[in-house]
């Protein structure tokens, strides 16, 4: 009774209309006078989400149900091992309220002139330039982050954790040297998940169950965008991943 809003992230909905969300609040049996919504955004998305919930949340007084899943495997080609063997299928669900005393800092960026990099257009199978991404990523991200930090007002040794997308290891090991960030503080843990696009956040934020204090969460991929926020995740309830 204390939902005021469903926000559903994801790139596979179940159809092309209604929205997902719709039919989740009938089958989780949430009251009528509600907000639904689906977010079509990729790697980024978890941060988007977020960001979405946490301003419902403050405003309303009330409690936001935030998901997300992707079913890449519909998106990937059989035939193609350079996507196919990479992605994973996975989801996510939590609860957002506002909580006095804390803030979350959040920025974005989006460059459209590079829609190409990662496309799956409809009736075809997804698409990924890997050579573009790795540029964008160990390039535009790394920046992104660093300015974010510098914005803040805040150094490598006031983060306890950088949740950063779960693209491959290659990447996020580059990424850590070049922000000089220690590799136990930006953990690669995809290795039996795979790329879970939205997801990978959560499912690192789960894996450690909710120890660290600072974080800074880092989504980036498909648009191109970048999503980055630095939250206090030492009072939020975190569950076991589960695997199907």
């Amino acid at each position: 009774s204390n939902i005021t809003a469903l926000i559903f992230v994801t790139q596979t909905p179940d159809y092309v209309l209604p929205a997902t969300s719709h039919e989740m609040q009938d089958r989780l049996g949430l009251n009528q006078n509600i907000l639904c919504i689906d977010i079509n955004e990729g790697c980024s998305g978890f941060i988007t989400g977020l960001y979405i919930s946490s301003v419902i949340a403050a405003n309303s007084g009330k409690k936001v149900l935030f998901c997300g899943a992707d079913t890449k495997s519909r998106l990937a080609s059989p035939n193609d091992r350079a996507t196919r063997t990479i992605f994973g299928d996975a989801g996510f669900a939590a609860v957002v309220s506002a909580s006095e005393g804390e803030n979350i800092a959040f920025n974005f960026f989006s460059d459209g002139s590079r829609t190409n990099v990662i496309k799956a257009e409809k009736g075809k199978f997804f698409h990924m330039d890997g050579a573009a991404v790795m540029t964008f990523t160990l390039s535009d991200v790394t920046k992104a982050i660093a300015d974010f930090m510098k914005d803040l007002n805040v150094n490598n040794s006031e983060i306890d954790l950088f949740a950063c997308h779960q693209a491959n290891k290659l990447m996020l090991a580059t990424m850590a040297k070049k922000l000089r960030v220690p590799p136990e503080k930006m953990p690669f843990i995809a290795g039996e998940t795979g790329n879970t696009s939205s997801v990978s956040i959560p499912l690192l934020l789960s894996s450690y169950n909710g120890a660290k204090s600072k974080v800074l969460c880092a989504g980036f991929g498909v648009g191109l965008s970048i999503g980055t926020c630095l939250a206090d995740f030492s009072r939020t309830k975190f569950f076991d991943r589960r695997f199907i």
